[in-house]
């Protein structure tokens, strides 16, 4: 998965530097990487047996599942049916059954496609086509069915575009996703990848791609572990222009999809803090201390009573990094690991470098700001963003839903105008639903890698903070 993941959004890169006037799409199979056929056929079975007066529900498997393929045809041969039977049900699969009816929650959605298509439609001039082998008349229908499942899931989808088939439905021999591989670069399109793709597309794919600018992924969902596709290359090609992805330049982002803001957590060193200063983040996230001697604010990620002040330590200045950071107009998040004085010296400090409220961002434990600290720092900054972690809230939010909000409300009353929750919290993505609905800012943090990333991205929070130091995948650059 990570590996794949890092490829994609490293080979779009690459393609919007390459094209970057060019309308960029990927195109996926329905039925190969997008709809898991395999949790469709008990349900499928019985609604042919009601509408068909047959008996098909009740047949033996004959063989294990298969696992390399999401094709109809074959998971209708694991079961004891004859080949006219297997070809009754494909026929009325593909004309008369309905995706967004009854059964839709007998079905499911790959992991992580949703999310994937919804990141991709946010991209500027980025597209999504989908390749399906049910008829044109069921468009309608397939159409609904993505839109329920990205409801259901709480990601924002549009409707991609569909490629359906004219007449007789295509089968895995005839090369589908090739031939609509050509048809969208005939509207304009650039294909840049395309997934869910057979032995046999890729043999044809291998002749439409002259330039090797098509990403091919292989059946299955887009985010497996990635397998070989076994089909011979022609004489004289190679594959995409792809290095590993802990081989890759990173990439950075200045806004992120639906203007999240991005900090870039433990800037408390000069070789990081150049790090930062050499992207296009936003936010640089300090850690901050008041040495208990000189009172000089100091950066660093643990606290003088757990780790005295070593005699060789590299020691970065706030006041260094406030001064950096305005010469490059960036905007600095103050993580506060003490409350009392600190407060007072840090509102200090940073008046002297006449930081507009707007590249202000603050963060504070409810246990050592309490109210006052909190008044302080909203009376000295009105127009900043001052949040506070609610880890300790998990259990009445889920529990008690209205005492949350009662206790939210009070916390804003205080100056609180953001809330963070670790991306290691069980229920994550309740809680923000919850503060979403309730109009509260989120700012998740703690996100482990790229591809969590990915998905806290598709929470929709207010902000999002990581260690890009330990991300060396892409981000997805908008």
């Amino acid at each position: 998965m990570k590996e794949r993941l890092s490829i994609l959004v490293s080979h779009l890169e690459r393609m919007r530097s390459k094209h970057p006037d060019e309308r960029l799409l990927m195109l996926l199979d329905f039925e190969g990487s997008v709809f898991d056929l395999t949790s469709l056929l008990p349900p499928l079975l019985l609604d042919f047996d009601a509408a068909m007066d047959a008996e098909l529900s009740g047949r033996i498997r004959v063989k294990p599942q298969p696992t390399a393929t999401n094709r109809l045809d074959d998971l209708l041969a694991t079961r004891a049916l004859t080949r006219s039977e297997i070809s009754r049900v494909w026929a009325w699969y593909h004309s008369n059954y309905s995706l967004a009816g009854p059964d839709f929650d007998e079905l499911r959605i790959f992991e992580g496609v949703l999310p994937l298509l919804s990141w991709l439609q946010s991209q500027p001039n980025v597209f999504v086509g989908i390749v399906t082998s049910r008829p044109e008349e069921r468009r309608a229908d397939t159409h609904a069915f993505l839109r329920r499942a990205a409801s259901r899931a709480r990601i924002p989808l549009r409707d991609p575009l569909l490629a359906m088939t004219p007449g007789r439905p295509f089968s895995e021999k005839t090369g589908g996703l090739a031939a609509n591989t050509r048809y969208f670069q005939e509207q304009g399109f650039c294909v840049f990848a395309v997934a869910g793709v057979c032995e046999t597309d890729a043999a044809l794919l291998n002749d439409i791609d002259a330039q090797r600018e098509i990403l091919v992924l292989p059946f299955g969902p887009v985010f497996a572990q990635p397998k070989k596709l076994t089909a011979k290359k022609a004489p004289g090609t190679a594959p995409p222009d792809i290095a590993p992805a802990d081989k890759q330049e990173g990439f950075y982002q200045s806004e992120s999809p639906g203007g999240i803001d991005l900090a870039w957590t433990r800037v408390n060193d000069m070789q990081t803090l150049h790090s930062f200063l050499d992207s296009s983040i936003r936010w640089a996230e300090m850690d901050v201390f008041q040495d208990p001697v000189s009172r000089d604010l100091i950066l660093r990620r643990n606290s003088f009573n757990q780790t005295p002040l070593q005699r060789h330590e590299d020691i970065l200045l706030l006041e260094v990094c406030l001064y950096k950071c305005r010469r490059h107009g960036r905007g600095i998040k103050l993580d506060f690991k003490e409350g009392g004085d600190l407060i007072d010296r840090v509102i200090e400090v940073v008046r002297a470098h006449d930081f507009p409220d707007t590249d202000l961002w603050f963060n504070g434990h409810v246990e050592r700001f309490h109210e006052n600290g909190f008044r302080r720092l909203a009376a000295a900054f009105p127009g900043a963003a001052i949040q506070c972690p609610i880890h300790f809230m998990e259990s009445t939010i889920m529990e008690s839903p209205n005492k949350a909000l009662e206790i939210l409300t009070m916390l804003k009353s205080w100056g609180v105008r953001r809330f963070s929750i670790n991306w290691l919290t069980q229920n994550k993505r309740a809680m923000i639903d919850y503060l979403s609905r309730w109009g509260f800012e989120v700012n998740i943090y703690n996100v482990p890698n790229h591809e969590s990333f990915v998905q806290a991205l598709h929470l929709l929070p207010r902000s999002i903070s990581t260690d890009f130091r330990a991300q060396p995948l892409q981000l997805p650059l908008v």
